[in-house]
C-alpha cells in the first residue's frame, strides 16, 4: 500500500515523463462527426523577420471564399493554447522566413482552438482531429487534401507545403 508521501514521490518522478512524451508525440483528443463551421478565434499574427508575417485570418468561411477565388490552398493550423508542440510551431516554424513567404505565396493561412467555442469543437470533429498540432489543408471547397500531424520543423514543414501543393494540383 502506498503512503502519501510514497503517492507524491511516484507523481514527482512521473510529472517530467509525462510532459516530455506529450512534446515529442504531440497532444491527443478524441474526435466525432460534425457539419458546423466555426468562428475561429485566432491571436497576432505570427512574424518572420524581414518576409511579412504570415496572417492567420479568424474566419473559415472566408479563407475558403478566398482560397476559391485566388486558387489558392487553406492551411489550417489546429492547436491549443496548452499544447508545447503548437507554441513551438508558432515559435519556429511559422516564424521562419522561408515558411512565411511560402504561405503568403500559396496559400490562405487560419488557425482553429477547438477550446475556444462550441463551432469551433464540432469543426475539429468534423475534420476527425485526433490530436495536436494538426495541420489541415483544404481546397476552395472546404474539401481535405492533405494533413499533417504533430511538429515538424521548418525543413520538414515546407515538403508539407509542397506535398499539399502537389496533392491540389493532381485534383484540379
Amino acid at each position: 500500500m502506498m503512503t502519501g508521501k510514497s503517492r507524491r514521490a511516484a507523481w514527482l518522478l512521473a510529472a517530467p515523463l509525462l510532459g516530455v512524451g506529450l512534446a515529442l508525440s504531440g497532444c491527443q483528443q478524441n474526435a466525432g462527426t460534425s457539419t458546423t463551421t466555426p468562428t475561429v478565434t485566432t491571436g497576432s499574427p505570427v512574424t518572420a523577420g524581414a518576409t511579412a508575417p504570415i496572417q492567420f485570418t479568424s474566419d473559415f468561411d472566408a479563407a475558403i471564399a478566398t482560397a476559391g477565388q485566388e486558387d489558392k490552398i487553406v492551411m489550417l493550423d489546429v492547436y491549443t493554447d496548452w499544447c508545447p508542440p503548437c507554441k513551438q510551431l508558432d515559435e519556429e516554424v511559422f516564424s521562419d522566413q522561408n515558411v512565411a513567404a511560402e504561405v503568403n505565396k500559396d496559400f490562405v493561412a487560419l488557425k482553429v482552438n477547438p477550446e475556444k467555442g462550441r463551432a469551433n469543437r464540432e469543426f475539429v470533429e468534423r475534420y476527425q482531429v485526433q490530436g495536436y498540432p494538426t495541420i489541415l489543408f483544404l481546397n476552395g471547397k472546404g474539401e481535405e487534401i492533405h494533413r499533417m500531424a504533430g511538429f515538424k520543423a521548418a525543413e520538414g514543414f515546407l515538403e508539407e507545403l509542397e506535398t499539399a501543393r502537389s496533392k491540389a494540383n493532381a485534383s484540379a
